[in-house]
């Protein structure tokens, strides 16, 4: 069977608004939870969101789920492969880094030890979005009557 028009309007309207509107909360209520967890001292609280000033979580986030939810609405097998290989290089790409900036006067274990622990968040959190992409593009498909992978 295959889905009426309005049928792939109301499918694609619901996964956008599940993994972008709902996505853009969920996600950052999330990764604020669990980063209330990660050991900080305090007197470096300031230092890594001055760090990290010009580079918007929010805005990749966002991105990378409507990016990872249209692949799963048009091709969920790659899609899955795509979220792979995407958390894995985002976390290749954060792993062992020096935060000598984010973390001065700190001994190279601790330093180390925190960057680990952020770079896991990192993974966490998105993990977290791309399931959210998958679930939304998931039930797109559901309601366009298509099969789920």
């Amino acid at each position: 069977m295959q889905a009426e028009w309005w049928q792939i309007l109301i499918a694609v309207a619901v996964a956008y608004s599940i993994s972008l509107g709902a996505g853009w909360f969920a996600i950052a209520w999330f990764h604020t939870k669990m980063q209330l967890v990660l050991p900080v001292d305090p007197t470096h609280i300031g230092a890594r969101d001055e760090w990290l000033g010009k580079h918007s979580s929010h805005v990749t986030g966002t991105l990378e789920r409507f990016v990872f939810t249209t692949l799963m609405i048009a091709e969920p097998k790659a899609a899955l492969v795509g979220m792979g290989v995407w958390l894995g290089l985002k976390m290749a790409a954060s792993w062992n880094k020096e935060l000598d900036a984010i973390y001065p006067g700190y001994p190279k274990a601790k330093s180390r030890l925190l960057a680990a622990g952020h770079a896991f968040l990192a993974l966490q959190t998105s993990f977290a979005s791309m399931a959210l992409a998958g679930a939304a593009g998931g039930i797109a498909r559901w309601i366009m009557c298509l099969p789920p992978v």
